[in-house]
């Protein structure tokens, strides 16, 4: 989405990111020193729902981007890069904080404020929750190496992350390249996407401003992202599986859950769009091999075949080992048979001659 007088921003062809349904994540969450898994402590034990903003530091209050309160994080710039302290810092709406800040705040060796990046989150909608798991790596994935020096020579720059509900509203085009997407997964893999739906369509669009200058459209950034979805309550049932379908420029892109938690969807991303999420129900009874048949006794019931004519050979084999084992047996003990009557009729022989 670009809004007038703007251009959008990319970084080179092609979806590194992205996951087709039998494919893999090119980048794990958690890669570099100092990171965490989703739903670790790392991130400060918050989750979209149910958090409340946060200052850090010594306690300062702010407003940026139209936020209520802000958590101020101590940052530096190393190697051309904006490092926090104390790892990772997350930043997350919730049902009742509808847009989280976190302000990267640099530092003169006074102690004085001397450059920052102000990271917003903005989810209006009640029913959904949106954060960053690392808003350090989004302002590391957004800005230039030129934006990072005007930044550590005392300039300002605003992220601003905007998720919306479209699901009555979505493009055309977004919406035949969902359907087309859900209606391939569940006819080429239906072992793994049965019964594949969409349940709700959002918009995740990146916003950047420099100091007090227009505010651009980001599509894509130049490192994948990670996106913490929270999962509306009517989308969430017990033994169902999400996924996570994006349309981009006319392409989709399957993406897998990278989280444990079953009220979120976390994501890496570099494209920033319409996303729908999909779900499966799976139930208790769905096999883990094939995810087709039934299970008995919490298996596969292709498990239970191959044991059980695994269980056929043993015993065909052993009744083979009985067998020749048995007949070498008789065949010794008629070899011992006949040297006994060979013994027998020569001295017999030998008693008629003496005879």
């Amino acid at each position: 989405r670009k809004p007038n007088g703007t251009e959008s921003r990319k970084s080179g062809e092609g979806d590194t990111n992205g996951r087709k349904p039998d494919g893999t994540e090119s980048r794990k969450p958690g890669d570099g020193a100092g990171s965490t898994k989703p739903g670790d402590s790392g991130t400060n034990g918050r989750k979209p729902n149910g958090t409340e903003g946060r200052n850090a530091g010594s306690g300062d209050s702010t407003k940026p981007g139209g936020t209520d309160s802000a958590q101020v994080v101590p940052t530096a710039i190393g190697d051309g890069r904006i490092v926090t302290e104390g790892g990772r810092i997350d930043t997350f709406t919730s049902a009742d904080l509808t847009t989280a800040c976190t302000v990267l705040q640099k530092y003169d060796e006074g102690g004085s404020p001397a450059g920052a990046v102000i990271v917003t989150v903005v989810c209006e909608e009640e029913a959904c929750t949106v954060g960053v798991a690392d808003t350090a790596a989004v302002a590391n994935a957004f800005l230039t190496s030129g934006q990072i020096q005007l930044v550590q020579d005392g300039g300002t720059i605003e992220i601003r992350i905007h998720m919306t509900d479209i699901s009555g509203n979505v493009p055309q085009q977004d919406k035949d390249v969902i359907e087309d997407a859900i209606e391939k997964a569940a006819g080429h893999y239906p072992y793994k996407f049965p019964g594949l739906k969409s349940g709700m369509y959002v918009d995740i669009s990146v916003m950047i401003r420099v100091g007090e200058g227009e505010w651009n459209a980001i599509t894509q950034s130049e490192e994948p992202v990670e996106v913490v979805i929270g999962i509306p309550e009517t989308l969430q049932a017990e033994g169902r599986e999400y996924y996570i379908i994006r349309a981009h420029e006319g392409k989709y892109t399957f993406m897998d859950d990278l989280d444990n938690q079953p009220d979120t969807i976390t994501i890496l991303t570099d494209r920033f769009s319409s996303y729908a999420i999909a779900f499966v129900d799976t139930g208790d009874t769905r096999c883990w091999l094939c995810y087709i048949c039934p299970t008995f006794l919490g298996s596969c019931c292709f498990v239970w075949l191959a044991v059980f004519i695994l269980e056929l050979l043993a015993l065909a084999v052993v009744n083979l080992l009985w067998k020749k084992k048995g007949k070498k047996k008789r065949k010794k003990k008629r070899k011992k048979k006949r040297k006994k009557n060979k013994t027998k009729n020569k001295t017999s022989y030998s008693c008629k001659a003496d005879a």
